[in-house]
């Protein structure tokens, strides 16, 4: 074939789907350091790298979809050049949309793991200054519970006039679904005073800090029950933990 016959070929030839023979043309002649074919088989690569990124998201016209119908209905199968050119292109921009997708997913997936990891990083710095507060605390009092059970619960309770309540539980099971712990100040006169929800870790610990002022003079015990994952105003089972504020 001649320079000028080849011209038509370059691009199926770049794709790899020349005829054979065409094919074997196209590289005895570049072999050979054919500079008009080498320009071209060049200009082909560009033209379909290019297309990847420059064609834009189209209806094809009606007229391209019947021409596109009638080449893959005919025997044997024929596909003209445009075909191949049209086909690759689309064909990579999808590729190209797909890669960008799983990027962008990944990229998303990446940045909810930090934005966790510091929401929870955070959280304990709060807890270790809060745990630091109270430990500082001049008017701390300080009281132990589960230590006389063979299984308890065990555990402290801080209590502050002027930082509230801080209680640390071990041993302590998560609560079951649709059911939460509720702490409760109980006064030397009065019914329980709601101090706050809390759960447990999957190894049954927890740190359950309830903010405010505490009026240690009324203050008889702090305790924790079991209760609807709603909370309850007043306790709706007995409660299994009461740590009496020492005096």
């Amino acid at each position: 074939m001649t320079n000028e016959e080849l011209n038509e070929q370059y691009e199926l030839f770049v794709l790899g789907v020349a005829e054979p023979e065409v094919a074997d043309e196209i590289r005895a002649k570049l072999a050979a350091g054919d500079p008009e074919v080498t320009q071209g088989v060049a200009l082909a690569r560009a033209l379909v790298a290019g297309l990847a990124f420059t064609a834009p998201e189209v209806e094809p016209p009606d007229r391209l979809r019947k021409k596109i119908v009638a080449a893959v209905s005919q025997e044997p199968q024929t596909f003209p050049r445009w075909f191949w050119v049209w086909a690759t292109a689309t064909a990579l921009v999808a590729v190209v949309a797909f890669n960008f997708w799983q990027r962008e997913q990944r990229k998303g997936a990446e940045v909810a793991e930090m934005r966790q990891q510091l929401i929870a990083q955070a959280a304990e710095l709060k807890t270790v200054s809060q745990l630091l507060e109270f430990l500082n605390e001049p008017e701390l009092k300080l009281t132990t519970f589960g230590t006389a059970q063979p299984t308890p619960p065990r555990g402290r309770v801080l209590v502050s006039p002027n930082k509230g309540v801080l209680l640390l539980v071990s041993n302590l099971p998560p609560a079951a679904q649709g059911r939460i712990y509720q702490m409760w100040l109980v006064p030397k006169q009065g019914g329980p005073v709601p101090m706050g929800l809390f759960q447990t870790t999957a190894q049954g610990t927890a740190l359950h800090v309830r903010p405010g002022t505490v009026d240690l003079a009324s203050a008889a015990a702090i305790a924790v029950s079991l209760e609807p994952e709603a909370g309850s105003t007043a306790p709706t089972t007995t409660p299994f933990i009461i740590a009496p504020v020492a005096e």
